[in-house]
């Protein structure tokens, strides 16, 4: 994982996500490391920031230099696009979702908000 900026951890569906900066990638695993798999998500950047939301089997994601916001299912299909620059986005480097409130949390490090 030396090209990782973020890991997310879900014992609820008992799997492993993380983003590789190097191929722009967002990648998963079984909790012991084995049946590592590449998700099919295009058009990536910088993915980073990765949440986890169990409850609705939702994986979320900063792109910072493509300055969107993004979730897909787990397995990386059905991927919308939440937020871009035209909602003020400039470099979003985390996300985190508040499940119940449905709320979206984010950090933007050149906006440094």
């Amino acid at each position: 994982l030396t090209w990782s900026e973020t890991q997310e951890v879900s014992a609820i569906v008992a799997k492993v996500y993380w983003s590789d900066t190097r191929t722009a990638t967002i990648l998963r695993a079984e909790l012991d490391g084995s049946a590592q798999e590449t998700l099919p998500i295009e058009g990536l950047a910088r993915p980073q920031g990765l949440f986890v939301d169990a409850l609705n089997q939702r994986l979320y994601w900063a792109d910072g230099l493509g300055a969107r916001i993004h979730r897909s299912d787990l397995d990386g299909n059905g991927v919308q696009e939440l937020l871009n620059a035209s909602h003020g986005l400039l470099y979003p480097t985390s996300v985190s979702v508040d499940v119940g409130a449905q709320l979206l949390y984010w950090s933007d490090t050149a906006a440094l908000r």
